[in-house]
């Protein structure tokens, strides 16, 4: 079997991904599914989501509403407290540096946009939804960084201009990388499911989600604040994919 839990994984947040997943782990097995004992670090993309023998993971909803709902099951969307956000929603923050004098996004329709992939809710489909909701042009090149660390460090280190970034990863970047004192948020994009957990088809969604809960619960408040992690929430499938997709964005 797989376990990964690789949407929000750095140095930080690793004993409390551990401590998540030993108490899912333990309530596995009392319904007796033999998990894995350990996470696996870094398991994420397509090959990993549609395995088999996937027994929890977590995914970005653009990749679950375009390639994975018809494959997998959705265990629960996580309760993650962010402001202005609904139960079981998350939102983009439009990031800029600190120092940079324009105040509008319209100011910014000519700069230097960096996403971190094309197949990122948050950090693409989100912006770009925004933006031409806006009315404004969208680039014809936007660069790409592969991270939202990598994004982020680019606007502060004036590489590019404005990014879109997963508020929860933003989040997690102000508690640990020095460098966001020189980014400030310019935008919040509109608020969308959050990244939803998922397994294979080949076990009960139920009963992982009950024993998601489990480990959600069996978190101290520490752990709990570091992952920003309350509880689950359920939404149906239907509202992840109904959040727009730019056309680029689908997988062929």
């Amino acid at each position: 079997m797989i376990a990964s839990l690789p949407m929000y994984e750095r140095a930080e947040t690793l004993d409390a991904l551990h401590a998540l997943w030993s108490g899912v782990r333990d309530a596995l097995l009392e319904q007796g599914i033999d998990a894995p004992k350990h996470l696996t670090p870094k398991a994420c993309g397509l090959n990993v989501w549609l395995d088999e023998k996937l027994i929890l993971s977590q995914t970005c909803g653009l990749p679950f509403r375009t390639a994975l709902h018809p494959h997998v099951h959705l265990v629960g969307s996580p309760q993650v407290r962010l402001p202005a956000c609904p139960p079981g929603y998350y939102r983009s923050v439009i990031v800029v540096r600190a120092n940079d004098a324009r105040a509008t996004l319209k100011e910014f329709e000519f700069s230097r946009v960096i996403c971190n992939e094309v197949g990122s809710q948050s950090g693409y489909a989100a912006l770009k939804n925004h933006w031409q909701n806006a009315g404004l042009s969208w680039p014809n090149a936007p660069r790409f960084s592969g991270a939202h660390r990598a994004s982020a460090l680019a606007v502060a280190s004036a590489d590019a201009d404005l990014a879109a970034l997963d508020a929860l990863s933003y989040h997690l970047m102000q508690q640990h990388d020095a460098f966001t004192r020189e980014l400030r948020v310019l935008e919040y994009t509109q608020p969308t499911p959050t990244l939803p957990f998922i397994c294979s088809k080949q076990f009960d969604a139920a009963l992982v989600n009950q024993a998601l809960k489990t480990g959600i619960r069996s978190l101290n408040e520490i752990q709990q604040n570091t992952l920003s992690l309350y509880g689950l929430v359920d939404i149906p499938v239907e509202t992840y994919l109904a959040v727009p997709t730019p056309d680029e964005c689908r997988i062929k």
